[in-house]
């Protein structure tokens, strides 16, 4: 009790000598400026930035919204800033606002040709890519010369997992262009090959088991990080390309699909030096024809800060159903 006393003692001691010495000043608050969440300094009103010591009003030019910060601008949706001004964004036929609303990109099924955006010449047998502004041979058919032609498969082979070749049949192997069968040294020593291999991707992948038994395990392959630069040269958004593979030991007549999930995360720098991990993520589903199958997914990133440096830190997939 003695003890607790003596504290609080201690403590109105020193609050006399800090008022007696003044050596508590109350902290001065500009105008349009409240304090800041430490107690120990200021921070402007949102609509108003620090100038020498005070705070100012943000002059915004027309067709412009304060920033998140609230202590600069930003052009608004469908204007670009050019020298300090927001100027309507040009956007030519068959094209739309990008996704940050200060550009635009061409519409799917056309490509940007020196500013135009032009249709895509889609050859017999080939379908729209991914991104929409290419082609790609259908399944069973490749590109030869810009053209799609049919995947001549040799007996006792089959489509690959990315259907623009073969592969040979179970117990056979590829001699040249053809599928001859193994020897019982040779299938023991590919079934030896083919367990290390399951294996080691049931440890570094994400496996989905059906109520059935059936597993379906899905793996990252490759991962490219893609930064775009804005107008003031720094980045203003990122995509990370995920390509992964499913292999399954279903054997069933039908067709299943499985729908993936891929998340990525990365390490963003900005002008002052600052680092920022973001994490996102994004799904597909996949149609799996045979035992393998191949797929790709594309990450955006978008940033509130003019970042300078990007760094791809994780990428993972994981399936969420079989159906």
């Amino acid at each position: 009790m003695r003890s607790f006393k003596n504290c609080i003692l201690s403590i109105v001691l020193s609050s006399l000598a800090c008022i007696i010495s003044h050596a508590c000043v109350a902290q001065q608050i500009p105008r349009n400026a409240h304090a800041n969440a430490y107690g120990n300094g200021w921070t402007c009103d949102r609509g108003f930035r620090n100038s020498n010591g005070q705070c100012i009003v943000v002059q915004m030019p027309p067709n412009a919204d304060l920033d998140i910060y609230g202590s600069g601008w930003t052009c608004k949706r469908g204007f670009r800033n050019n020298n300090g001004q927001c100027v309507v964004v040009q956007i030519p036929a068959n094209a739309e606002l990008d996704i940050y609303g200060s550009g635009w990109t061409c519409k799917r099924g056309f490509r940007n040709n020196g500013g135009q955006c032009v249709a895509v010449q889609i050859p017999q047998n080939a379908e729209l890519d991914l991104y929409g502004s290419g082609w790609t041979c259908k399944r069973g058919f490749r590109n030869n010369g810009g053209q799609c032609a049919a995947v001549q498969i040799p007996q006792n082979a089959e489509l690959d997992a990315y259907g623009s070749g073969w592969t040979c049949s179970y117990s056979f192997r590829q001699v040249g262009n053809e599928c001859q069968k193994m020897s019982a040294a040779e299938l023991a020593a590919y079934q030896k090959q083919i367990a290390e291999m399951q294996a080691r991707r049931r440890r570094m992948s994400n496996t989905y088991t059906t109520s059935k038994g059936a597993e379906f395990i899905v793996a990252v392959r490759d991962a490219n990080l893609d930064c775009r630069e804005g107008y003031s040269q720094a980045y203003d958004g990122c995509e990370v390309e995920v390509s992964f593979s499913i292999t399954t030991n279903y054997n069933g007549s039908d067709t299943p699909t499985a729908r993936v999930r891929c998340d990525a995360e990365i390490l963003s720098v900005d002008r002052t030096g600052w680092q920022n991990t973001e994490s996102s993520d994004a799904s597909k589903s996949v149609s799996i024809f045979g035992q393998e199958e191949a797929g790709r997914v594309e990450i955006g990133f978008s940033f509130s800060t003019e970042v300078v440096r990007a760094k791809l830190t994780e990428v993972s997939c994981k399936i969420r159903d079989v159906s």
